[in-house]
């Protein structure tokens, strides 16, 4: 079973991995993730991420957002990836509904790639 937790800084190097196989144009480093989710670096907003690992701990799918600090329950999601193989089991719809508004007032903004058909979809859908 999957299970979900905070990001590690140990997770770094697999999400580099998967955002260099995905051939994102803007993809996040190893460098670029420890100065996100460094405490203390960004007045303006908190960055978070989650993962869904698979039962021997390797990483199947994250989803990396950001909080305005000035104004709480106003989240960006940045990315929301999930393996191939591990698509159409829930993991995505699971990991959205965890940084999903849970208040009134509350709002979220999701970004994705110009002409990421796939990814309107499944974002439409949750």
């Amino acid at each position: 079973m999957n299970y979900y937790r905070n990001i590690l800084a140990s997770d770094y190097e697999a999400i580099e991995a998967y955002e260099e196989e995905q051939g994102l144009i803007d993809e996040l480093c190893t460098e670029e993730m420890e100065e996100m989710f460094s405490t203390g670096e960004n007045s303006f907003a908190t960055y978070n991420a989650l993962v869904s690992c698979d039962p021997s701990g390797g990483i199947i799918g994250y989803i990396i957002y950001f909080e305005l600090n000035k104004f709480p329950g106003r989240r960006s999601i940045l990315r929301c990836y999930v393996a191939p193989e591990a698509r159409r089991s829930g993991v995505g719809s699971e990991l959205i509904s965890r940084v999903a508004p849970t208040k009134t007032g509350d709002r979220i903004a999701i970004e994705i790639g110009e002409e990421d058909y796939a990814s309107a979809a499944f974002l439409r859908k949750n």
